[in-house]
């Protein structure tokens, strides 16, 4: 929390990282947020957890509809980058679901940090017409 307080304060800002609450357990649940926000070029990276206990209840899509709408619309950005590890099925199906494009596969990318695996990850990306087109 405090990391992410921080980086409030950057001018520039680079990233707007956002605490998930379910209204009826008044605690934080998940975060989602944009990342190496770069507005020279247009662009940002959408991350996000949620926790086990609240998957499959729409939540994530709902969040990820928000800030997508905050990147687009007031950030005035033109491209959402986004990656999943592969093993992450139902990443990759939100992430498709949100109008994202593979894009590629980076191999050996990421360590998971539970497990400390090293795995390969899909990349997506989103462009402002794309998505304005999915909204109709």
């Amino acid at each position: 929390m405090n990391h992410c307080k921080e980086k409030q304060k950057k001018k520039p800002r680079i990233s707007y990282e956002l605490g998930i609450e379910l209204k009826s357990e008044r605690e934080i649940i998940g975060c989602i947020g944009l990342t190496s926000i770069n507005k020279y070029d247009g662009t940002a990276t959408l991350g996000y957890w949620l926790g086990e206990k609240y998957w499959e209840q729409g939540i994530m899509t709902e969040a990820s509809e928000r800030i997508l709408r905050f990147a687009f619309n007031q950030l005035k950005l033109r491209r959402i980058n986004v990656g999943a590890y592969t093993g992450n099925k139902a990443s990759h199906a939100l992430i498709k679901k949100l109008g994202f494009r593979h894009e590629g596969t980076c191999i050996k990318s990421h360590r998971i940090k539970s497990t400390g695996k090293i795995v390969d990850s899909h990349i997506y990306g989103l462009l402002k017409s794309e998505w304005k087109k999915n909204l109709k």
